[in-house]
């Protein structure tokens, strides 16, 4: 946190913003609302998402807040598997991403997990648009009822960082400066909100990355690096440039066929590491999709591990092998994943 405190104070902040700052690090959670609402309004802002009602104050619409939220909970519920609070009571923004979620594997009669724009437009194509704007309705109901107010306030102090009517359930107002504020330091505000929240997730899962997760989450696809270089090195390090095997079968791989997978499914890791990338089929890695490894998977992975380290020369993959070997990384993410 001092970091972010130094980078922020080497700006010229005025008095709205830092009540902001106040209101993001002050604020008392007991799940991850809070935070999901101050994202998806600066995104709305950031996305030039709200209208001038007059020449000196705009309208935020909850619909859109909505939308935001919808999305960061589909990638961080469904796709990352985070749990985002204490308990067994789930609240009903949450209800409202879950219920779409079982829509989205009933529909497609699948449980395999895919990021937010993707399964959200397959809903509104075959169940129709009206089926998921009941849910963001309900939902953006329920951010004006129990989340707008409560956001401001830390230590009883309420921050006006901006105004509605609990009554109108669909409209926030912001002050024509204030958007234009928001607008400047946005790239300092939600880096803050990303690691508040983060934090927040820490408590409740054993994941991985989580920060990085938080961050992706907003995004309306998902980015995935080539594996194209780990691909050839392993063909020609660990089969010498012979017809690799298929580390699940056994069986010979056609050249056309060759695929990289992930045994710690990439959802969880969240990076590409050599120790935890095999080479299989194609089709076997679109049957795996994101998976859990059983054990016996998991202790083919530490042999072929140690393995290739015993045929490679000193470099980065030796080197990362080396560290995954000698502090049991494949062992520990598979208990952590499990628990």
């Amino acid at each position: 946190m001092n970091i972010l405190k130094i980078t922020y104070n080497n700006f010229a902040m005025d008095f709205y913003i830092q009540e902001w700052v106040e209101v993001i690090e002050g604020g008392k959670n007991t799940n991850t609302y809070k935070p999901a609402f101050a994202k998806a309004l600066l995104e709305c802002i950031s996305a030039n998402r709200y209208f001038f009602i007059n020449p000196d104050t705009a309208m935020v619409d909850f619909l859109d807040i909505a939308e935001c939220m919808i999305r960061y909970y589909w990638n961080q519920l469904f796709f990352f598997k985070l749990r985002q609070q204490p308990g067994d009571k789930v609240p009903v923004v949450y209800q409202c991403v879950n219920a779409l979620i079982e829509k989205y594997k009933e529909l497609r009669q699948t449980s395999i997990a895919c990021w937010a724009d993707e399964g959200l437009k397959y809903i509104k194509d075959k169940a129709g648009a009206s089926f998921y704007e009941t849910f963001l309705k309900k939902a953006a109901l329920t951010l004006n009822k129990d989340v707008a107010y409560r956001l401001p306030i830390v230590n009883g102090i309420e921050y006006p960082i901006y105004s509605f009517n609990k009554k109108d359930s669909s409209k926030l107002y912001l002050k024509r400066e204030e958007i234009d504020k928001l607008k400047e330091f946005s790239s300092i505000l939600i880096p803050l909100i990303n690691y508040r929240w983060s934090l927040l997730l820490e408590k409740y899962n054993n994941s991985p990355n989580i920060l990085l997760k938080v961050k992706n989450t907003s995004n309306n696809s998902i980015h995935r690096n080539d594996l194209s270089e780990f691909k050839n090195f392993l063909v020609k390090n660990e089969f010498l440039n012979q017809k690799p095997i298929d580390f699940y079968s056994g069986i010979l791989i056609p050249e056309k066929e060759i695929s990289v997978d992930h045994v710690i499914p990439w959802s969880f890791l969240y990076r590409d590491d050599i120790w935890n990338l095999v080479l299989t089929t194609r089709s076997n890695n679109s049957i795996k999709s994101n998976n859990k490894p059983n054990e016996a998977i998991i202790y083919n992975l530490e042999k072929r591990n140690k393995i290739l380290y015993g045929k490679l020369p000193d470099g980065k993959y030796k080197a990362s092998l080396k560290e995954a070997i000698d502090c049991g990384l494949v062992r520990s993410y598979y208990y952590q994943m499990m628990s």
